[in-house]
């Protein structure tokens, strides 16, 4: 969804450690730099390692070294669930046609224009638009997170409004289509 340059990233396994998210493939490395983790090569020879094994519907699987380097273990990390994504008409009520691609909507508390192509998202029980090219960068790389709704189309079918679209939950793992 964030386009041909972020087609690689959707090949990667999504692991979120201590709050920040990491996409990792089979064999990178995550080294701690005392404020935390990166991945790659470790500046220096004490740092913490460990070595992206695999991913299973079950969980993540690290091989992990002492700060010697002298000793490893094998880790899974269980999978958490992710609470499901809200229906759309959970969240968007009053919908008024605005235009042939807009409509006004209360969105949340929020009384708000939709058009089509928008990328709303829901942080700290509020719901924004991400509008310029760095706050959907900073989405794709998960620095801004929240449920989000993507409008796809505004339809007008025997005088009802129906939007289309998809919403996705907060690590969009899964989505649901909106009607």
């Amino acid at each position: 969804m964030g386009g041909d340059e972020y087609r690689d990233l959707s090949a990667k396994q999504k692991v979120e450690i201590e709050g920040k998210v990491y996409f990792l493939s089979v064999g990178d490395l995550l080294w701690w730099d005392e404020n935390e983790w990166k991945v790659g090569k470790a500046a220096f020879e004490e740092a913490p390692l460990a070595k992206f094994m695999s991913a299973s519907g079950a969980g993540v699987n690290f091989e992990v070294w002492n700060p010697s380097g002298y000793s490893s273990s094998k880790i899974n990390v269980a999978l958490q669930s992710s609470k499901a994504p809200q229906k759309a008409e959970e969240v968007i009520t009053s919908v008024r046609p605005r235009s042939a691609s807009e409509i006004t909507c209360q969105l949340g508390k929020r009384r708000v224009i939709v058009k089509e192509g928008d990328w709303w998202i829901k942080t700290d029980r509020r719901w924004r638009s991400l509008k310029t090219a760095a706050d959907l960068e900073a989405f794709l790389h998960h620095d801004i997170q929240g449920e989000l709704f993507m409008f796809e189309k505004v339809e007008n079918m025997k005088g009802k409004t129906i939007l289309k679209g998809r919403c996705f939950d907060k690590m969009r793992t899964e989505s649901l289509p909106s009607l």
